[in-house]
Order: structure tokens, then sequence, then C-alpha cells
């Protein structure tokens, strides 16, 4: 990953950007607009398929760090899905989701790794 979300780099991360790409959501990326993305990795895709569309979820509007978005307990996505966090033992989760990765600091937001789909 390079300083911006804009270029992703991270090829556990392959599977998530093409069906950013394939949404047309990747200029949401390019775009002035601060996002924090939930980005499954590509063990998150193993066996399931995902409709197109189903990437508007994993955006969401400003930039928020791990410990902001399990302060918020729920964010309204891009799409308009309401994403729930909850945290405990250290560990931040969304839905069945855990952050893996989180805080990755972007130059137009934040990153987060997460290792599920959101469901």
């Amino acid at each position: 990953m390079t300083s911006s979300i804009r270029q992703p780099r991270i090829r556990r991360l392959n599977t998530f950007v093409e069906k950013v790409r394939a949404g047309g959501l990747e200029g949401v990326l390019h775009g002035p607009d601060l996002v924090t993305v939930l980005a499954p990795n590509n063990g998150a895709f193993a066996g399931r398929e995902q409709s197109l569309g189903f990437e508007g979820k994993y955006i969401l509007r400003g930039s928020a760090t791990a410990a902001e978005l399990r302060m918020s307990g729920s964010i309204k996505s891009l799409n308009g899905t309401i994403v729930r966090f909850a945290g405990s033992n250290g560990e931040i989760k969304v839905g069945r989701a855990r952050l893996v990765r989180p805080d990755i600091e972007c130059t137009n937001g934040v990153l987060h790794i997460i290792d599920l789909l959101i469901d």
C-alpha cells in the first residue's frame, strides 16, 4: 500500500480491489473526500460469492480509526447499510469480522483489513 487508498498495493487485497473496480467505486477512492475502507483480505472471499454492489458497504464516509469505529457503535456505509462495531479484549469486530490490520493511514482516509465478509 502506498500512502493512498486510491492506489492499493497490498496483495492480500487483490480480490477486494477487483470488486471495487468492477462495481464502479474506484472513483470514490480517487475523490477528494476522506473515506474509511473496511477491506476484506483475499481469504475472506474463499468459497463465498458476493453480488456486484456489495462493495459500498465496505466504504464509510470520513476518516475513522479503529478506536473511533468501536466508540461509534455503528456507522452508515456508502450504500446505506448500517455497519455495527464492537470491541472487547483489545479486539475490534465489524459483525463477525475482525479488524486484523487496523489503522493503515492513507492520504485520503484510513484502511482497515478485515478477515471475513460482512453479512
